[in-house]
């Protein structure tokens, strides 16, 4: 007898293997429902994420549309003087950056105005009504008139001067004269300095005026006429050796201007054949010259740098040139350091001559030379020409036109004219070491053509002159 006991029927095992497909299949489901409720939750939080994204984009969009919108107006409103991102890209080749005012428009300036009047007049009630003011300007007029004892004038001079300074903002005077005009004011005791022509300053000529005044804005260019020193350099130098002054200040040709320039952080550097030189807060727009004078200019002491902004003359301007010229004349000097050259001062009275019959008076122009000795002789020589030719004009008059209307380079700094004629002066044989030490700097050539608003006359021997440093890039110019 058999007995099978282990046996199972094959329907009971199907049956058992589909439950267990069944049981992996609602496992895999419920996996996949929770995998999908997750994605659910994903797909609700990115739905919230995104409609608050949407929103803060709708925000941002309709700010940024906004703010178009107002860069727009202020474009209007500021025009050339609106500052954008463009505005800082190469500011220092930038002229449209360099000619513009950023945010000032002229509404802004017209309220400015309107506001600085206000003040003048509450300034000029104070004055009238200020009992104590008129008390201080009599002790100050009394104090000139020498009624104060010293010990009077150290305790009170400070405070009377300054109130001369609140009824007239400024007052001018030269360094020579701060000694006596503020000799008891205090150190610190006054405001602001301005110097101007600070470029041919000697540092110690400004140190009794710096000491008295709380700041000072210093204003010049030491590129144009430098420091004239009468102290001789061999003194020069032993005083800096034995008192151990520091090299840097020991150049002859040391200015308040470049004194002030190297403290600046605030400039760019000017590259030359002999150096480089740094220059503090400089400015790159000339509204003065025409052609050629600026180019010269521009080539010879601001490595081009200077962007050209000067009108044209107006109709009515009578000019005795037609164009700025290069005069040609050889001739011999007086010698004996003397380097006026006859046959150039001729030249040079026949066209003033030329002018004042021209402008049937006294014309806008300057005669210049580098020397002092071409200086004196054409002025003397120009006295005699004029009173011979205009009896009728007043001696005085016609003195009084030579002596601001000729001299030397130095004595121009600062001016201008519409018209110059310059005269070089010197010949090959004894006056090429004069002409070297007159084209050794642009300075001088610099200033001279500056002075000269719309037209030059160079007279000189351009044989010599051409072989001369920055006077040959002139003679080149000028030639063409």
């Amino acid at each position: 007898m058999s007995c099978n006991l282990f046996r199972k029927d094959p329907l009971v095992l199907q049956l058992k293997h589909t439950k267990e497909e069944m049981d992996a299949v609602i496992i895999k489901l419920t996996e996949h429902n929770v995998r999908i409720s997750h994605l659910q939750m994903l797909i609700n939080t990115m739905t919230v994420n995104y409609e608050k994204a949407h929103r803060h984009f709708e925000d941002k969009e309709k700010a940024f549309l906004n703010s178009c919108a107002q860069i727009q107006r202020y474009k209007e409103q500021f025009g050339k003087n609106f500052a954008n991102e463009e505005f800082w890209i190469e500011i220092q080749k930038n002229e449209s950056s360099q000619i513009a005012s950023p945010w000032t428009n002229k509404d802004y300036d017209t309220l400015r105005e309107e506001l600085f009047y206000y003040g003048l007049m509450l300034h000029k009630a104070f004055i009238l009504n200020s009992k104590s003011v008129k008390q201080n300007m009599n002790c100050l007029v009394n104090m000139w008139n020498g009624s104060f004892y010293e010990k009077d004038k150290i305790v009170g001079y400070t405070h009377l001067i300054n109130t001369l300074f609140l009824i007239v903002p400024v007052i001018s005077t030269t360094f020579a004269s701060v000694s006596t005009f503020l000799k008891y004011v205090d150190k610190n005791g006054l405001g602001t300095l301005i110097i101007d022509e600070a470029g041919q300053a000697t540092p110690y000529s400004a140190l009794g005026a710096l000491w008295r005044t709380c700041k000072a804005i210093v204003v010049g260019d030491p590129l144009q006429v430098e420091p004239v020193v009468t102290v001789p350099k061999e003194l020069s130098k032993k005083f800096a050796e034995e008192f151990e002054i520091e090299a840097s200040y020991r150049v002859e040709e040391l200015s308040v201007q470049m004194l002030a320039d190297s403290i600046n952080p605030y400039g760019g550097y000017r590259e030359y054949s002999y150096g480089k030189m740094w220059l503090g807060c400089p400015l790159v727009i000339h509204r003065r010259c025409l052609d050629p004078m600026f180019s010269i200019s521009n080539e010879i002491a601001y490595n081009n740098r200077m962007f050209k902004k000067s009108v044209n003359p107006e109709a009515n301007v009578l000019l005795l040139l037609n164009k700025s010229i290069w005069i040609d004349i050889k001739g011999k000097e007086n010698g004996d350091r003397d380097h006026f050259v006859p046959a150039q001062g001729d030249k040079a009275i026949e066209m003033v001559l030329s002018a004042f019959e021209l402008q049937n008076g006294f014309p806008n122009l300057y005669i210049i030379s580098p020397f002092k000795t071409v200086a004196n002789n054409i002025k003397s020589l120009l006295k005699k020409a004029l009173n011979k030719h205009y009896p009728n004009y007043d001696q005085n008059d016609i003195g009084d036109w030579v002596d601001k209307s000729c001299g030397t380079v130095h004595t121009f700094q600062g001016k201008e004219a519409n018209e110059v004629i310059i005269i070089l002066g010197c010949d090959e044989k004894s006056g090429e070491g004069a002409a070297q030490w007159a084209g050794k700097k642009p300075n001088i050539l610099n200033v001279a053509m500056t002075r000269a608003k719309y037209r030059v006359a160079v007279i000189g021997d351009s044989s010599l002159w051409k072989k001369i440093p920055n006077f040959d890039f002139a003679y080149k110019i000028m030639e063409n």
